[in-house]
C-alpha cells in the first residue's frame, strides 16, 4: 500500500514540477511552445491527473488565439509568409483548427487574385472585355477588392466612352475622312478606329510596326514621283 502511495506522491510531485517549469518557460523565458511540450510529456506519464490537463489546454489556447491574432494581422497587411506560418503552426497543434484553415483559403485566395489582376492590367486595352470579366470573377470572390474595383471601373468607363463615340464614328466613315497628326504611330491611330468603329484593318508583313506619318509623305527620285 505505501509503495502505492509512494508512486503517486512521486508523480504528483513531477506534475506539479512540470507547471512550474512551462510557467517559468512563458514568464521568464516567453516560449510557451516549449512550455506545452513540457506538460505535454508530463501528461503521457501522468494521464489522471486533472490540474495538469487543464494547464496544459489553458496554455495552449491563449497560445492559439495569440498565433491566430499575429496571422490575421499578418495577412491584413500583406505579409502572406509571415501568415501563412503562423496559421501552420495552429494546426501543428491542433489539426482540425477552422481558423487556421480559413486563414489559409484566404491566403491562397488572395494569391490567385493577384495572378488574375495582373494578367487583367495587361489586356485591358488589348481585350477589354476579357479584362472586365476577369476583374468580375475576382469582386464576386471578394468585393471588397479595391485594385480590382478599380480596374473594372476603368474598362467600364472605356467601354462606356466607346458605345458613345461609335455611331457618330460609324456615320463619319461612311463619307472620306481627314486626319490631321503628328509623330504619331500609324498602328496606333489605326488600332483606336478599329475598336470604336468595329472596322478591321490587314498590314502587310513589310510595315513596320512604328510608322509615323511623316514616313508616309510622297517621295521623288529621278523626277519622278513614287
Amino acid at each position: 500500500m505505501s509503495s502505492i502511495i509512494s508512486v503517486a506522491f512521486l508523480a504528483g510531485c513531477a506534475a506539479d514540477m512540470a507547471r512550474y517549469k512551462a510557467e517559468n518557460l512563458i514568464q521568464d523565458e516567453g516560449n510557451p511552445e516549449a512550455a506545452l511540450k513540457v506538460l505535454q510529456a508530463q501528461m503521457a506519464s501522468s494521464p489522471a491527473d486533472l490540474k495538469l490537463k487543464m494547464a496544459y489546454q489553458s496554455n495552449l489556447q491563449q497560445y492559439l488565439a495569440r498565433l491566430q491574432v499575429e496571422g490575421d494581422q499578418a495577412r491584413s497587411r500583406g505579409d502572406t509568409a509571415l501568415a501563412m506560418s503562423r496559421y501552420q503552426q495552429i494546426l501543428s497543434w491542433e489539426s482540425n483548427n477552422d481558423r487556421a484553415r480559413e486563414g489559409i483559403r484566404l491566403i491562397e485566395i488572395g494569391i490567385r487574385h493577384n495572378s488574375m489582376l495582373k494578367y487583367a492590367q495587361e489586356i485591358k486595352d488589348s481585350r477589354p472585355d476579357e479584362s472586365l470579366n476577369l476583374v468580375l470573377q475576382i469582386l464576386a470572390e471578394n468585393p471588397r477588392n479595391v485594385q480590382a474595383q478599380v480596374l473594372r471601373n476603368e474598362v467600364e468607363s472605356r467601354k462606356a466612352r466607346e458605345v458613345n463615340l461609335r455611331p457618330a464614328l460609324a456615320q463619319a466613315l461612311k463619307s472620306p475622312i481627314s486626319l490631321q497628326f503628328r509623330d504619331q504611330s500609324m498602328m496606333s491611330v489605326f488600332d483606336i478606329i478599329s475598336r470604336i468603329g468595329k472596322v478591321n484593318f490587314i498590314f502587310d508583313k513589310d510595315v513596320a510596326p512604328n510608322l509615323k506619318n511623316h514616313d508616309l509623305r510622297p517621295r521623288y527620285h529621278r523626277g519622278r514621283r513614287d
